[in-house]
């Protein structure tokens, strides 16, 4: 399973889908800025959002499966420490995604944006 998950984690066309995922979920995001859109289209947000978290949480299982008996390296690279204890569980616990984000700027008012944008102080 390491090494399996490893060549996955690795491979440069795994990297480009999730961040092909990141951009395509911050247009979604965008899209639902719009109230005519939200309210024809709030059902298709939902379920996009869901299938969305569903692929983050197996990207990041992936990762972290990547480092086998040693999970702690994975956390030596502070972008997975971020996602892993702040990004993903925010993202995941609707009550967590209206709280403002501490020590990020005011353009950064959800998780998804703060970590695209790379921002957070």
């Amino acid at each position: 399973m390491t090494a399996w998950s490893r060549a996955v984690a690795g491979d440069p066309r795994f990297q480009h889908a999730v961040l092909s995922l990141i951009v395509l979920n911050a247009v979604v995001m965008g899209l639902e800025t719009s109230s005519a859109l939200a309210s024809v289209y709030a059902p298709a947000f939902w379920w996009f959002h869901a299938l969305v978290q569903a692929a983050f949480v197996a990207e990041m299982s992936i990762r972290l499966a990547a480092h086998g008996a040693r999970p702690a390296a994975f956390f030596r690279d502070g972008w997975n420490t971020f996602d892993f204890a702040w990004w993903r569980p925010r993202s995941c616990l609707p009550w967590a995604r209206s709280r403002p984000l501490p020590g990020c700027p005011a353009s950064c008012e959800s998780p998804a944006s703060c970590r695209r944008s790379r921002s957070c102080g």
